[in-house]
């Protein structure tokens, strides 16, 4: 029994057709990461508002030199 290699090449068409679908693929991933990082800076950044005392709270800040 022998073993036959046989290559073969994709058209040009088909080619650019991968090369298409996996760079939207990556803008897909990064536009996903990306609001996921919004919206956990943001769920973030209200707890650490609600920790606060804020701004009016009434009470004279200490200036330390």
């Amino acid at each position: 029994m022998l073993l036959t290699v046989e290559e073969s090449r994709d058209s040009f068409l088909r080619f650019v057709v991968k090369v298409v679908n996996v760079v939207s693929g990556v803008l897909v991933a990064g536009h996903w990461g990306f609001t996921l990082t919004e919206w956990a800076s943001t769920v973030l950044g209200k707890r650490r508002m609600k920790m606060s005392e804020g701004v009016l709270n009434g009470r004279v800040h200490e200036r330390e030199d």
